[in-house]
């Protein structure tokens, strides 16, 4: 959890640190990988971030993958991995309404980053309030006013950083 807050409140060194250590304690532990490729992503080091995304482990690995492969022009990848997540929260809700919402945003498609958001506020998402705020894959849909609007309809203030 430090891990995490400290990537909300920007502090990437800090999150970086802890979450690598969370891998040492629990090698297998879902999402460890993928937020490590996250901040790898943030710093400009694809091809690394790519490498901590392969190595999130099953079956949480496509989520990552879709958002490293985006990120390097690898559009077909991208699609296919994201396709793969989507229908495996459609199905089963593993990965959640608001992961999909993310991998969306980062690659800018508002429309569909939105439409997930909306079913993430359906589903009562827990995490919904803060990483709506704070997340910085967020960062591209905040100046459109479908983000202000879902900020009011969640009785949430607009992040303060």
């Amino acid at each position: 959890n430090s891990a995490y807050i400290h990537f909300l409140m920007g502090d990437l060194d800090g999150a970086e640190r802890a979450f690598r250590r969370s891998t040492e304690i629990s090698p297998n532990f879902s999402s460890n990988h993928r937020m490590l490729g996250r901040i790898l992503l943030q710093r400009g080091q694809k091809q690394a971030a790519l490498a901590e995304m392969e190595a999130e482990p099953p079956p949480y690995t496509d989520l990552g993958l879709a958002i490293a492969y985006d990120a390097l022009g690898r559009r077909s990848a991208a699609d296919a991995a994201l396709a793969r997540a989507a229908q495996a929260t459609e199905r089963t809700g593993i990965y959640g309404e608001l992961n999909i919402a993310l991998a969306y945003a980062a690659r800018n498609d508002r429309d569909r980053a939105f439409a997930w958001l909306e079913r993430a506020v359906i589903a009562r998402d827990l995490n919904l309030g803060h990483e709506l705020r704070y997340d910085p894959m967020f960062d591209a849909l905040r100046t459109d006013v479908r983000y202000a609007r879902l900020l009011r309809e969640m009785k949430l203030s607009k992040p303060v950083r």
